[in-house]
């Protein structure tokens, strides 16, 4: 476990030498990073730095969301002190001090490199403010051992490269670099952005793979925040899940979890959450109560028609566990008696898929599907006794009037 102390402030006169300067580091061209070391000898029992921050983008942004880390070893083992001299910030014309905002928390890596085994986290107090566009900030602070024993400045990670000193947004890297052991193999996500829907009638697995490379999985976080253990799985195969009773305390947005291991880089995972519970076009999917053995018809309706549907195409999944498929075949409002068919149907037995396409046959804006009703019936039989929903999204693709706008729909289970 990383050991943390939290500091208070305490300011003093900066005690500088000569001043080195290290090129501008930009993130995403939201903010600009500057560094100068103003202790520039090898040996030294003062660590001092001063760091600027440039918002170079177009809108405000909240102080308070963002951290940097300096890295270096502490060479001897005596307690690790911050000074913040001073801080500013001048934005608009305005001078405002922030030198009692500035927060400091000295961190034993769990993965300590040749050149870090410790970290300072810079940070901004709750209440810091806005920094608006083209607004600057401005820290001076200074490091020692309470000591005041040398450090081996030439051996530290952050010493004389601006990237080394990264910088995080709500716990994200989103510039920069981190130390890494030599040896160590960081872990491989499959994928990182992740969605979620909370209409229930959604496949809404929330899932990927994850190689560990020997690494461990410590914690999952949401803005610094530690999720609870039964918020997620990691099984033994690798497959990282969020549990679905999680998700769905969640309100739409998107969510930045950092995947915190034991050695090598943190992930990011990006999870986006929408709701299509309430769309006015929906497809309907029923619930069914069936015995085992049981013949069961599915009827797949549409409601709320308000424009001609030119061409759909989606793609269902079958609780294959409960049933066994026999096939889907036009119904209802689509039921054409011989007539070209308009809905092709692909089943996929090892996975359970079931692929639906619909397209106006003729493709002259005269055969739209235009009524509510049952457009479908996928005919299953029971394995088992089941109560529930048979038939779940899996994914929806094009939805298309007969100018070939996309319309709009959501899914539903009644």
């Amino acid at each position: 476990m990383r050991k943390k102390w939290s500091l208070g402030l305490m300011s003093a006169a900066l005690l500088a030498s000569s001043l080195m300067v290290t090129p501008a580091f930009c993130a995403d061209n939201n903010i600009k990073v500057e560094y100068a070391n103003s202790s520039t000898q090898a040996q030294s029992n003062t660590i001092a730095s001063k760091i600027t921050l440039t918002n170079t983008s177009r809108q405000e942004i909240s102080l308070e969301n963002y951290t940097l880390r300096y890295y270096y070893t502490k060479d001897q083992d005596f307690k690790q002190c911050m000074w913040c001299d001073n801080a500013s910030m001048i934005a608009g014309g305005s001078y405002t001090t922030l030198t009692q905002k500035i927060t400091g928390t000295f961190v034993d890596m769990d993965a300590p490199t040749d050149n870090a085994d410790t970290y300072l986290e810079i940070g901004f107090a709750k209440g810091t403010g806005i920094l608006a566009p083209g607004g600057v900030v401005e820290i001076q602070l200074r490091l020692t051992n309470d000591g005041w024993k040398n450090y081996d400045q030439s051996n530290d990670f952050s010493f004389d490269e601006v990237e080394n000193i990264p910088l995080y947004e709500d716990g994200v890297l989103v510039l920069g670099k981190e130390p890494v052991a030599e040896g160590v193999t960081d872990v491989q996500v499959a994928k990182t952005d992740l969605s979620y829907d909370k209409n229930v009638a959604i496949n809404n697995e929330v899932s990927t793979a994850i190689s560990l490379n020997d690494n461990t999985l410590e914690a999952v976080k949401l803005n610094g925040k530690a999720l609870a253990a039964e918020d997620y799985t990691l099984d033994a195969d690798g497959k990282f899940t969020f549990s679905e009773s999680y998700l769905k305390g969640l309100e739409v947005g998107t969510y930045k979890y950092v995947l915190d291991f034991s050695a090598g880089k943190d992930v990011v995972i990006t999870v986006d959450v929408t709701d299509t519970t309430d769309y006015d076009f929906a497809i309907t999917l029923p619930k069914v109560a069936v015995k085992e053995g049981d013949e069961v018809e599915i009827p797949v309706a549409i409601q709320n028609i308000k424009e001609g549907i030119n061409n759909m195409d989606f793609t269902l999944s079958l609780d294959a566990a409960n049933f066994e498929f026999v096939e889907a075949v036009p119904a209802g409002v689509l039921d054409t008696d011989g007539e070209k068919e308009s809905l092709v149907t692909s089943y996929h037995e090892t996975t359970g898929v079931l692929n639906v396409a619909y397209v106006d046959a003729e493709q002259n804006g005269e055969n739209l599907m235009n009524e509510d009703g049952t457009f479908m019936v996928v005919k299953v039989t029971a394995k088992k006794d089941f109560n529930g929903a048979p038939l779940k999204l899996k994914k929806l693709g094009a939805v298309r009037d007969k100018d070939l706008k996309k319309l709009s729909l959501s899914v539903k289970v009644k």
